[in-house]
């Protein structure tokens, strides 16, 4: 054991941790924020992340507490033969004198079973159980099959095959987009909805749909380098509209805020009327848009394994979050404030017009066409190394549904695993080629985040809690304390329920309204 212990890939450190979820969950969702922003005010909008960021962090522990109650029960019961045992989903039913034994296994953390009572033979097996450790991966899927049944299986299979959908749809609206705009043809107007825009989603096909079906592999380096590269775009982003908010000049062209009154203090604009109001009205557009700039909590299983301090996890992702949240709201009120109603829907495409500080000559600064270029292509250049994860993913996914317990069968199969990478890799770009608009299509997919990441968690977290107690196992964990308590519990599950109803009542009634 200690020599294939030795031989294992080395951990991810915290940081490398944190590095990873923040790739996860800073997707091309956060580009809708100031638009979502500019309808409803900076003091609602800001409330609601913070909400949703504690949400995020309760549902987040909610799966890492089932993560290791199911490694728990397959531990505890992977080397004792009970004849009423047949996969986890007969775990239910075993006996209550092995039930017993196992609790007192698990008292002091040890497995200690005298096969003599079974072969009759004087060996024991002896197995450390630690309360932090997750023996394997268990993907959500399982989870969901193990603890809410073939029927939890099958709905969170549907809810994240139509988020992923969404996802990899806002991908190649984002690229498309943000070329097309700063490549535009010539003589074109709208250049994000002409002729342009289907040349480069086709480009992006040719791209990306190739390289889903290939299999895939995450490095550090590559990972750690797009985190940093995504705090350069939003320090260069915050940077240039502090500059322009306080310059008062022209920096983004026609775009520009000029509104500076000729009492106040020389060079400030005035501050945005617009953003100090509190819309409520306009609430059931950023409430989607929000909850899918939190969703990752389908790749927590992924995202836990590698990590080597796993009594970490509930920290780690704790800190991805709020770092995610004061981005989030720093970029929402900063751009919403400044361009106002100009606000993009991608919010990247409002710097293909900057020019930067210009000198007395009126020339352009070196630098306007490199922050206008960096602003606009990054999102577009992240997504294309995003995509192929994505559809790898679902359709993995989709062939799981498909096979159900016959996968093992047939993954192995590479021409019938291509059929369901494709089956999840088209599609995207038949949608992108009918809506490209962004919050729309967040809007959408956002509505399946409430169940992915509000719903679904607090479910895990009640019933493999009830499942150990149904086993006379201990159901605490390392990540147990208030923040999964019960009460959070049912705050979480009826706040999740409540907001998807509200959500697509108000759309039915209103709509979704487009960006100018």
């Amino acid at each position: 054991m200690t020599k294939n212990a030795s031989k294992s890939p080395p951990k991810f450190t915290f940081w490398v941790g944190v590095c990873f979820t923040l790739n996860y969950v800073v997707g091309s969702g956060f580009l809708t924020l100031p638009w979502a922003f500019e309808q409803t005010g900076a003091i609602l909008g800001v409330l609601v992340l913070i909400v949703f960021t504690v949400f995020a962090i309760f549902a987040t522990l909610f799966i890492l507490e089932a993560s290791v109650r199911a490694s728990k029960i397959i531990e505890l019961t992977s080397d004792i033969e009970l004849p009423t045992r047949t996969d986890h989903r007969g775990y239910a039913s075993i006996s209550e004198s092995a039930a017993t034994e196992l609790e007192e296994a698990d008292n002091d953390n040890v497995i200690l079973m005298n096969d003599s009572s079974r072969h009759n033979s004087s060996d024991s097996n002896v197995q450390a159980v630690s309360n932090a450790d997750i023996t394997r991966r268990i993907e959500m899927t399982e989870l969901c099959d193990m603890f809410l049944g073939p029927a939890g299986r099958r709905a969170f299979s549907f809810i994240i095959g139509i988020y992923m959908y969404g996802t990899l749809w806002a991908y190649c609206t984002v690229f498309a987009k943000a070329f097309a705009v700063q490549f535009a043809l010539r003589g074109e107007e709208n250049p994000d909805e002409g002729s342009t825009y289907y040349i480069y989603l086709f480009v992006f096909s040719c791209v990306v749909v190739p390289l889903s079906l290939m299999e895939l592999s995450e490095q550090i380096y590559i990972q750690v380098t797009l985190t940093i590269f995504r705090g350069v775009m939003l320090v260069v982003m915050l940077l240039t509209i502090g500059i322009a908010y306080f310059s008062c000049g022209n920096e983004f062209g026609e775009m520009s805020n000029t509104s500076c009154e000729p009492d106040s203090v020389v060079g400030v604009n005035t501050p945005p009327t617009s953003l100090l109001y509190v819309h409520f009205d306009k609430l059931y557009l950023f409430l989607p848009i929000a909850a899918y700039a939190y969703i990752f909590h389908h790749s927590v299983p992924a995202l836990s394994e590698p990590v080597e301090d796993k009594s970490s996890l509930g920290k780690l992702f704790g800190t991805a979050l709020v770092i995610a949240f004061v981005g989030y709201a720093l970029l929402g009120v900063c751009v919403a404030a400044y361009f106002e109603n100009d606000t993009q829907s991608s919010s990247n495409l409002n710097w293909r017009h900057f020019e930067g500080v210009r000198d007395s000559d009126g020339k352009k600064p070196w630098y306007a066409a490199v922050v206008s270029c960096f602003v606009v292509l990054f999102p577009a250049l992240d997504v294309a190394s995003a995509y192929p994860l994505n559809a790898f993913t679902l359709g993995n996914n989709l062939m799981s549904a498909y096979y159900g317990d016959d996968m093992q069968l047939h993954e192995k199969n590479r021409f019938k695993t291509s059929i369901f990478r494709l089956l999840a890799a088209i599609p995207p770009f038949l949608g992108a080629s009918v809506v490209s608009n962004l919050e729309n299509i967040t809007a959408f997919t956002g509505l399946t985040g409430f169940a992915i990441a509000f719903v679904i968690p607090p479910l895990l977290g009640y019933f493999s809690e009830k499942r150990l107690r149904d086993l006379n196992i201990s159901k605490d964990t390392v990540h147990t304390s208030v923040l999964t308590s019960k009460s959070v519990q049912y705050v979480l599950t009826a706040s999740g329920t409540l907001l998807i109803l509200v959500v697509i009542l108000c759309q039915l009634i209103f709509g979704v309204q487009t960006s100018r």
